[in-house]
């Protein structure tokens, strides 16, 4: 073996041990109940990162009795149903019609609504009268001259003083009474000093002009003791028995229930008496602790099931000695939490209307940003403003934490999907970074070939004028990509569970070059993973937590057996973000590794288990909390990476070679 290849064998050695170290250490703490610095409860995702059209839910007819003509646009899809397509024109439909019905299906809100003639217009199956649009109503009254910043998710109207530099937004100065009409939701409101507000004339603080952002619900119901709840994001509550700040709600159990508001997850509830559970989403456990001068019985309820003692359950009860730590896996997510005579349930997608709430929101604030507006000037393409058109995290990371919204785009003048996307700095405007993605597919939905216009960003809160663009091509294979492993639960007996599964080892083994069934066993065993966190189903190996698909993929390359690798995946997560969450790919944010260590990488977070809708969940998270590259791109090139690394190994090296690497693979 040359000095070259040693060198870079013992490179693919030292960085697959660095990031099991570090992955390793983040969970170990998680599964103490130490928090960590990096956690899935950190990062908040909301929407789908997939940039491919989504499916449009609405419609409208317009149904004339003698010749009328129409026009509407709309923040979202549209496609005509039963019209003629060439009456569509970048989101906006116009035609003549005589004695007859055009429809259309669409997704967003109306930005405009003309009809003149005998029409009739049925939206959603309910008739609207184009006169009115729009109809909902935003009364504001200053007592002096107040500068105000007002959009909408639709058309917003207000009287001629007040600027509208987009059909959806007006700011300006008001001064005494202004009206304001707008279609769909209330999406940013901000006012320079003191207003009062009336909203569809009911009187509302400035605060509550916006609607509820908060998607997830707790109850609290007991036999009146206190309790703390943590929460990952923000948190809100009206009950008499309960007081939040700073995420953590405060409350005493009420028979009928004590009732709060949240956004992310769940991370710690505390009982008055000091017992306390942790739910640790990198490990998948529901860490139950009890105080040192009593012993306590908690109970747990999930969406699928629990392991505890080597048996599965449905509704674990457990009583912990007095001082003593319980740990149970979970499957799918927790629902409730029972400490002695108290119980915590909780849904974090209660209110679905609150998620699209919260995207729109979010998007208003960065279609303020300096960089939004150079990024749009220059895009090819219409944005959409319609919630399922966007795609938005949060990273609450306590070393640098940010947001990133992705925009994506329809009526493209080039390329089959693309996307705006922009990361700033979670607390200012300071951005981070900001690219308009394209990306071309061919007839089996794999991408060949992507371009990324970059803004190049001076100081951290400002930008540039200007793109730099990269076009990258890939020889993507003409096949389907693979089906993402769904969710398990083990239906596996315990005991000797090596020789319990070993026949599908054996068939895992029969798709793996030159590895073997007692290899696979050995390699297993090696890994010192748990019969409840791994097992063989569907000719894989599925592994249900971050550590033992970490080791055993360590394991694998460490020993030369890249391919085995195709056969290793993880499941039970929502998304892939928890990979990054738990900081087991950390470490590779700082260093300038070779070609090995590339294509370890890829390995391990493309090939393994990420091909498919969780690139774009993966690269969104990793490029928040490590490198600050921009959502989208990392996604398109991961997956003309999975499309190529399906396939066949040189292809991977192809892609991290010198010719390429870092700038090409730059998230390497």
């Amino acid at each position: 073996m040359s000095s070259d290849d040693n060198n870079q064998n013992k490179s693919r050695r030292e960085v697959l041990r660095g990031m099991a170290v570090a992955g390793a250490t983040a969970i170990g703490a998680s599964t103490a109940g130490a928090a960590s610095d990096a956690s899935l409860n950190d990062i908040t995702e909301r929407g789908t990162p997939s940039l491919a059209a989504s499916e449009v839910t609405r419609s409208v007819s317009i149904r004339a009795s003698g010749e009328a003509s129409y026009t509407f646009s709309v923040t979202g899809l549209v496609s005509a149903t039963d019209a003629p397509s060439e009456s569509l024109d970048a989101g906006t439909a116009t035609a003549t019609i005589e004695g007859e019905t055009h429809a259309y299906d669409f997704s967003g809100e109306f930005t405009e609504l003309d009809v003149s003639g005998g029409a009739e217009v049925v939206v959603d199956g309910d008739s609207v009268d184009p006169d009115a649009f729009p109809q909902q109503t935003l009364t504001v009254i200053a007592p002096g001259h107040v500068d105000v910043d007002i959009s909408a998710s639709g058309r917003v109207e207000a009287d001629d003083e007040l600027e509208k530099p987009n059909a959806r937004t007006v700011r300006g100065t008001i001064n005494g009474r202004t009206d304001i009409s707008y279609a769909g939701e209330l999406t940013y409101f901000d006012a320079s000093d003191r207003v009062w507000v009336r909203r569809d004339g009911q009187k509302l603080a400035p605060d509550d002009a916006l609607p509820a952002s908060l998607p997830g619900e707790m109850e609290i119901s007991g036999d009146g003791r206190g309790v703390t709840v943590e929460v990952s994001g923000d948190a809100d509550s009206d009950h008499a028995h309960a007081s939040v700040e700073d995420g953590s709600v405060s409350a005493y159990s009420t028979q009928r229930g004590t009732t709060a508001r949240y956004d992310g997850r769940v991370e710690r509830i505390e009982h008055e008496s000091g017992a306390t559970v942790e739910i640790v989403p990198e490990s998948k456990r529901v860490v139950c602790t009890a105080p040192e001068n009593r012993s306590v019985e908690f109970s747990t309820e999930s969406t699928e099931a629990f392991i505890y003692e080597e048996e599965v359950h449905k509704n674990p009860t457990v009583t912990v000695a007095a001082g003593e730590t319980e740990r149970i896996q979970y499957f799918g997510d927790v629902t409730s939490v029972g400490i002695a005579r108290m119980t915590v349930s909780f849904d974090y997608m209660a209110y679905e209307s609150a998620q699209s709430s919260a995207r729109l929101q979010m998007a208003a604030k960065f279609e303020r940003l300096d960089a939004y507006d150079q990024l749009a000037s220059a895009v090819e393409g219409r944005i959409r403003h319609d919630a399922d058109g966007l795609y938005t995290i949060t990273s609450d990371t306590a070393t640098d934490p940010v947001d990133s919204v992705t925009f994506k785009l329809t009526d493209l003048e080039t390329g089959d999907e693309g996307a705006v996307s922009v990361t700033k700095r979670h607390d200012t405007d300071d951005v981070v970074a900001g690219k308009n993605t394209y990306q071309w597919r061919n007839d089996a939905g794999n991408i060949e070939q992507f371009r990324h216009d970059t803004l190049e960003v001076g100081s951290l809160s400002t930008a540039a004028a200007g793109l730099s663009t990269e076009t990258y091509e890939f020889d993507a294979p003409e096949t389907t990509q693979p089906e993402t492993q769904g969710d398990w639960i083990p239906t596996i007996p315990w005991g000797d569970w090596i020789g319990d599964i070993y026949d599908g080892l054996k068939d895992v083994a029969d798709g793996i070059q030159d590895v073997s069934a007692d290899y696979l066993a050995e390699a297993i065993e090696y890994a010192d993973v748990s019969s409840s966190e791994i097992a063989v189903t569907g000719g894989k190996i599925v592994a249900n937590t971050i550590n033992s698909f970490q080791s055993l993929a360590t394991k694998f390359i460490d020993d030369f057996k890249i391919k085995a690798l195709w056969k290793l995946r993880i499941t039970g997560y929502s998304s892939m973000i928890s990979l990054v969450g738990s900081g087991v790919f950390e470490a590779i944010g700082d260093e300038n590794y070779d070609c090995g260590a590339c294509v370890a990488f890829i390995r391990l977070s493309l090939d393994v288990g990420l091909c498919g809708y969780g690139v774009a969940a993966f690269c969104g998270a990793f490029s928040l909390t490590t490198l600050g590259l921009g959502t989208v791109p990392c996604a398109v090139l991961g997956g003309a990476i999975c499309s190529l690394t399906i396939s066949a190994l040189p292809d991977a090296k192809d892609i991290c070679s010198s010719d390429t690497y870092p700038t090409q693979a730059g998230f390497c």
